[in-house]
Parts: C-alpha cells; structure tokens; sequence
C-alpha cells in the first residue's frame, strides 16, 4: 500500500503483465478474470505506458486463495523453449532485434515508445516517441542511448545482454580506462556517434530544450546578419535527416554547446565535401 496526499492507504497498482507473472498465468487468462470481476483494474487515462493498471490488492488475494495451486516458473535447464520465442541470436541488428522481440510480445509502437517514455520519465533518463522507437527498429538509428536500451529491455522483459548479444563490443566499446571520466566535463565522442547525435547529446548535459538550443543559434546567427534555424529544422539535425548543413551552422552548434567544430565535424556520417558556408538547405527566417 501507498500513502496517499491525503494521509490515507492508496491501493498499490501493477501493470498486468506484472500480474500475470505473479500469477503465473498468461495475461489472455489475465484479462478474463479483469472481465469476470475478479481483479479490479484502474481506468487507462489514470496511467500512461499500458492500457490498464490491476489491483495489487486483488492480485494477492487471488494468488492466496484456497483450492488454488501454486504455480511456479520453470526455471529448471529441460524447461522446454518457446518455439515462437525470437532466436536474437540469429538476428543481425539491434533494431531487427529490438522489432522482433516487440511483436512476439505483442506490444504495439505506440504503448512500447510509451511504457519507455513512463520509466525515462520516473529515472530522469533519455526517453523516446513513437517516432524515435521506429527508427531505431529500421536501423536509422543504429546505436541508441545505453540507458534507452536499458529502458527498452525491460519494457519488452527481455535481458539487455541477449539484446546486445554478439553486438555490444561493436556498438557499444567499452572507454579507455587510461583516461578518467571527469563528470564535470561533457559526455566524450564515441567512435560510433554521428552528427545529431553528437548534437542531442552535448544539448541533453548542458539541460537545453530543441527550442532553447535553436534560439541560441538563431540569435548568433541574426547577430552576424545570417539566417537562423528553427527547433523542427534542429530536430531534423538530431535525427540526422539534414546530414550536411551549412559550415556557419555547425560553428553556431558548436559554440552554443561550448565545444570545438572539430567536436562536431570528427563524427560519423558527415559529408564534409558537401558543406559549403554559404549554402543554406533549410533557412529560417
């Protein structure tokens, strides 16, 4: 039981999937004792990441009642294996990986990006739409934040090292130890981050919105009497849909983020034969 703000007992809720594991039932059996009234549930615009919230209350009373036998999870090694459990194994990419393992738990775009977003929203993490989930399962981006993978393997309770399995030393390498981490100093470049998220991940230390970091461009830029750029168009760069903008641009980047262009340009998936400090592929007025 939870306090409430009031100073009375609140009922404790669960996510029905954490209810059928304590059951140890499938959640189709689940949800027919949510039909037959068996399990009281709280109504889905109280919570957001999955459709309903079950009593803890009524899950232990219905675990604790007499007659019913205990049933407890295999865990022993002849336990048979799911047939329809994904072989990530043999599944060459997080994203694929990722994707498959979603829908055999039958878990839609929608409630997964939210479910991650609910958990990045109670640890302060990095958290995702469900925009951002879909790229990362089309492999657009190919290299997610640790702590958002974490998310996500808990959201489809799966081990994060069998997600990663034969991938992390790729994606993933580990830091010279040689060289301490300063906490006061922004997050170092990986060999593996592109442009945007380069981007994303200096504006994220520094605690700036899309809309802040753009105005801060904007105005360096109407300083100099140069076009700005918009939040859309600095969301386009984080995504890495506008790979090659303008030199100017990445300078105001770089400044506002208090790093070198350097920093910047060094990441992979820039197109530095492209850049031109004059040209403007997305002005803003």
């Amino acid at each position: 039981m939870r306090v409430a703000g009031d100073g009375t007992d609140a009922p404790a809720w669960i996510t029905p999937s954490e209810a059928a594991r304590i059951l140890g039932v499938h959640t189709t059996t689940l949800y027919k004792l949510i039909a037959t009234g068996r399990l009281r549930v709280r109504p889905a615009a109280a919570f957001s990441g999955d459709r309903r919230q079950v009593s803890a209350d009524d899950v232990a009373a219905y675990a604790k009642r007499p007659g019913r036998r205990a049933r407890t999870q295999r865990t022993s090694e002849h336990a048979p294996a799911d047939p329809m459990r994904p072989a990530l194994a043999e599944i060459v990419t997080l994203g694929e990986r990722v994707r498959a393992f979603r829908q055999w738990r039958n878990i839609s775009l929608p409630t997964a990006a939210a479910a991650v977003a609910a958990r990045a929203a109670a640890t302060g993490g990095p958290s995702l739409d469900r925009g951002h989930l879909s790229r990362i399962e089309t492999g657009q981006i190919r290299v997610p934040a640790r702590l958002l993978l974490a998310h996500l393997a808990a959201v489809l309770d799966v081990p994060e090292e069998e997600l990663l399995a034969g991938l992390e030393a790729t994606l993933y390498p580990p830091l010279d130890p040689a060289v301490p981490t300063d906490p006061s100093l922004p997050p170092r470049r990986t060999g593996t981050e592109t442009f945007g998220e380069r981007v994303r991940t200096l504006r994220r230390w520094h605690k700036l919105t899309v809309v802040a970091l753009a105005a801060d461009v904007s105005a360096r830029a109407h300083a100099e009497g140069k076009r700005g750029i918009g939040p859309d168009h600095l969301g386009k760069v984080e995504r890495g849909d506008w790979r090659t903008p303008p030199q100017r641009v990445v300078a105001y980047l770089a400044a506002a983020l208090h790093t070198t262009d350097d920093d910047l340009l060094a990441c992979r998936g820039m197109d530095l034969d492209r850049m031109s400090p004059l040209a403007d592929e997305h002005p803003t007025p």
